[in-house]
């Protein structure tokens, strides 16, 4: 998928004439409130896309806490070094 979605966004760079990179900031964007929408709001995440590697990634931003008192927000050290 992603290099039929990179394929598209070039075709459509070249036809509009708008900067590859505006248009990447606001996919991030998009995908991002699709994310929190689908997910109860969670702000803790991010989306990078890299048009370069022609790579899609999510991930999911956790403090690393002593004692997890908000599993959705935290984590323990053990468990983000098993990740």
């Amino acid at each position: 998928m992603n290099n039929e979605f990179f394929a598209a966004l070039d075709i459509f760079v070249k036809e509009k004439g708008i900067p590859k990179e505006y248009i990447i900031e606001r996919v991030e964007a998009g995908l991002l409130s699709a994310f929190k929408r689908e997910n109860g709001g969670s702000d803790n995440v991010r989306i990078v896309i890299d048009a370069e590697k022609k790579d899609v990634r999510v991930f999911k931003v956790m403090n690393i806490v002593e004692e997890v008192t908000d599993p959705l927000t935290e984590i323990s050290l053990e468990d983000a070094k098993a990740v």
